[in-house]
This record gives structure tokens, C-alpha cells and sequence, in this order.
């Protein structure tokens, strides 16, 4: 579903507020702090969008948020449907990890074309990127159109790995398989263009790196063989 809020800005602030206060009060959420908790909601949307319409799953899980930063951890749970004894789900937790989040990258995460697991490799939380959920043919490629997407993606969900200064892991899910649509029959033409989206990813981490100032780069760890792509030792 979609919400939608007028085009005004005075409006669209008006609205949520109501929405969301509809909202914290089906939670359970006293009316002293509602008011506290909707500011918050409404300042965070003022600086990560200037979209009208946004996702309902989007604007609870801002609210989600909203509520945990403030102690109100069951509230928290109630706003998304949830028990307060149920696992928290991976889509919640990608959004836990970033400090900004707006409607863009928050779907990438809905989507689970990048999503964290519960793995652990030498002690670090695997995130995935699933190319079992994007869309590829070769067109896409051969106008370089799949790689720049790539790199935007990965540009998007990379605040996850800030707070441990680029000290982490990506996966790579479904590569081989896209490859297959990518590359045709063709062995060695698909194992090129399986290397050649590896390297590129590899080099868009070691940018970012650079950008962000890390002290690491994330590691490439091929799912589908179960190896290490690209990464320092």
C-alpha cells in the first residue's frame, strides 16, 4: 500500500502527524509521548525526503524507530504488526543499522535484493546481495546499464558497514545463475562477465572506502561457491 499526503508541505506534515498519532495510539502509546515521538518522525522525514507518497511499510518502520530510540520497545513491535516476543524481522534489522534511511534505500531492503543474515564469518555479519531479485538480461548489460544499478546499490546500503569502519562482508547470491542469462552458452564468455561484475563490485567497496573514510574494506564472498571473491586477508 501507499501513502499518500497532499502536495503541500505544511499539508503533508498535518496529515502524517495524524496518521501517525492514529497509529501510536492503536499501539498503546500515551498521548504525553505521542506528541514527542511524532516530532521526531516528522524532522527525520524533513531531512531524508521530499516525497509525498511514501510506502505504509516504510512510514511504520520510521515510527518503529522512532519508538525504540525513545525506550518504547513493545510500542515498537505493536506499530509493525508484531508480537513483542517475535524475532525482530531481517528487513527491520537492515533498517536498525542505518542511520539514513530514505524511501530509496528502504527499498532495496523491502525488496531483499540486500538484506543481512544471521552468518558470521570470522565474527562478521554477512549482508547479501541477492541477484535472485533483480532484474538482468543482456541488454541491460551491454549498455553498462546493470552495472551502474549495481553500483548504486551498493552505494545506497553502505552505512551498514560504518560503524565497524568498513569491517565486513558482502555476499554475493544468485551471481552464477545471472550469469547464465547474461553471459548465453557460452563457458568462457560467462565466466568473464562473472569476473568482470565481481572486480567492478570490488572496486566500487575500495571507493567507498576512500570516501568514507573506513580503515577496511568489505570482503566479496561468493555465495554461490561458497568462496572468497575479493577482499584484503
Amino acid at each position: 500500500m501507499i501513502w499518500n499526503a497532499p502536495q503541500d508541505l505544511a499539508s503533508n506534515f498535518e496529515v502524517l502527524g495524524c496518521h501517525l498519532k492514529e497509529q501510536l495510539l492503536a499501539a498503546g502509546v500515551s498521548t504525553e509521548y505521542a506528541d514527542e515521538i511524532i516530532q521526531s518522525v516528522l524532522t527525520y522525514w524533513w531531512e531524508v525526503s521530499d516525497q509525498a507518497c511514501l510506502p505504509t511499510d516504510y512510514v511504520a518502520m520510521m515510527l518503529s524507530r522512532a519508538l525504540r530510540g525513545a525506550g518504547h520497545d513493545e510500542a515498537a513491535y505493536r506499530v509493525l504488526g508484531l508480537d513483542f516476543d517475535q524475532a525482530c524481522p531481517d528487513l527491520i534489522e537492515s533498517a536498525l543499522h542505518l542511520r539514513r534511511l530514505p524511501p530509496s534505500v528502504w527499498n532495496v531492503f523491502s525488496t531483499a535484493l540486500v538484506r543481512p543474515t544471521r552468518w558470521l564469518v570470522d565474527g562478521r555479519l554477512v549482508w547479501v546481495l541477492d541477484f535472485s531479485k533483480a532484474r538482468l538480461d543482456e541488454s541491460d548489460f551491454l549498455e553498462m546499464t546493470i552495472l551502474q544499478s549495481l553500483k548504486r546499490i551498493v552505494e545506497s546500503v553502505s552505512g551498514v558497514w560504518d560503524a565497524t569502519s568498513g569491517d565486513g562482508v558482502l555476499g554475493l547470491h544468485g551471481l552464477s545463475s545471472s550469469i547464465g542469462v547474461l553471459g548465453g552458452p557460452k563457458p568462457r564468455r560467462r565466466s568473464r562477465l562473472g569476473r568482470e561484475i565481481e572486480e567492478f563490485i570490488a572496486a566500487v567497496l575500495g571507493n567507498l572506502q576512500r570516501e568514507r573514510g573506513w580503515g577496511a574494506v568489505p570482503h566479496l564472498l561468493n555465495l554461490d561457491g561458497l568462496g572468497p571473491v575479493h577482499g584484503p586477508s
